[in-house]
């Protein structure tokens, strides 16, 4: 063997077939603008997703509020009918008139210290 026939051939780099029959044709876009348009697809699809997470949260906030004003809706009612049960208890009602004898009493009181005020001379009333 010659020296000429043991070189390694250089080996050309050969493209597969495209797919579709037809050879690539030269892009009028530089390598940069295909990675910007790529950046810029993948932020605007981040935002929609983003958009879309913001809207769906909102949403989910909203539906916690009114479901809480739902449940404090129903714990006022509860309350009031307990309110309105007490009111017709035994206890309840020995209060109320211990209560208003209390006043009376003190109504009865006014009235008969009115006109006992002792004047003194050149003082107020005592």
């Amino acid at each position: 063997m010659t020296d000429a026939a043991q070189a390694i051939p250089a080996v050309t780099p050969t493209l597969p077939p495209d797919p579709a029959g037809a050879t690539q044709a030269p892009s009028d876009q530089s390598p940069l603008d295909i990675l910007d348009q790529i950046l810029k697809d993948a932020q605007n699809k981040a935002a929609t997703t983003t958009d879309q997470k913001l809207a769906d949260d909102e949403r989910l906030v909203q539906e916690e509020q009114e479901r809480q004003r739902q449940l404090d809706a129903q714990k006022v009612q509860e309350e009031l009918q307990q309110i309105e049960a007490m009111k017709s208890s035994p206890q309840y009602q020995a209060m109320m008139q211990q209560k208003q004898e209390v006043e009376h009493q003190k109504e009865e009181h006014q009235k008969q210290m009115t006109g006992m005020e002792i004047l003194q001379l050149e003082h107020t009333k005592a």
